[in-house]
């Protein structure tokens, strides 16, 4: 019998647990520091590919999502029932921005839509100039 056969013997509340023991250590240490919560956790456990894993850990971590945000990104991006835009490209387009805008601007990249925030006239501003450079 596999871990994965043997986890089907199990109430549904251990699943969850043993989900959790499948992520990466990193996830584990930012959950006991502090920097994410077992909620979050919860909704990395569900992700099977390791750098989607670590790319919406990064997010977390630097926009400060919620586990709501998080539950939502996975079910947009990585959705079996979309085939719309592709898990890989989303991650290469995420790494795109993250290189042209820095810490300068605060972005959101869901399935089909990109989210610029911003918190004042000032951070407004400054995405106006960002897309008239071009």
């Amino acid at each position: 019998m596999t871990f994965e056969e043997g986890v089907d013997i199990f109430p549904d509340e251990y699943k969850t647990t043993i989900g959790l023991l499948k992520l990466p250590a990193v996830v584990m240490e930012d959950v006991n520091s502090k920097r994410l919560t077992m909620g979050h956790a919860r909704a990395l456990s569900k992700i099977s590919d390791i750098d989607v894993i670590m790319s919406i850990r990064d997010e977390i971590i630097s926009l400060k999502l919620s586990v709501r945000d998080v539950e939502s990104i996975i079910r947009e991006r990585y959705s079996k029932k979309t085939n719309k835009i592709s898990a890989d490209l989303i991650i290469k387009a995420e790494k795109q921005i993250e290189s042209i805008v820095k810490d300068d601007i605060k972005y959101k990249l869901n399935k089909n839509q990109l989210v610029l925030k911003f918190k004042s006239e000032e951070e407004l501003n400054k995405i106006i100039e960002f897309l008239k450079r071009g």
